[in-house]
């Protein structure tokens, strides 16, 4: 960067199309976080700042209520094998008889 006094005076701009990365619901999302303070870094002159820091694996979990988990259960072992069954059979049956 060159100094105030000089005549060719370095300037550096960003420009986005929208501000909304960086509220309070999205600057957590991706990367967004990393984008806007890089931009900032890059703006000021701080190139050795500039990085994209590494993600955190989070757990995540899925709360089934016992009603799903029955609806769950029935599809799955019950209902899905014997529409299985049927289908073979009636595909078999069909088959013989032509």
């Amino acid at each position: 960067m060159a100094k105030k006094d000089d005549k060719n005076v370095a300037s550096r701009l960003v420009a986005f199309g929208s501000e909304e990365f960086v509220d309070n619901k999205s600057i957590g999302k991706g990367f967004n976080r990393d984008l806007a303070l890089n931009a900032i870094n890059w703006t000021v002159g701080e190139d050795k700042q500039i990085s994209i820091r590494p993600r955190a694996v989070r757990a995540s979990r899925a709360t089934i209520s016992a009603e799903s988990m029955q609806l769950i259960f029935y599809t799955s072992v019950l209902v899905l094998p014997e529409l299985l069954l049927l289908a073979g059979i009636a595909v078999w049956s069909r088959r013989r008889t032509l």
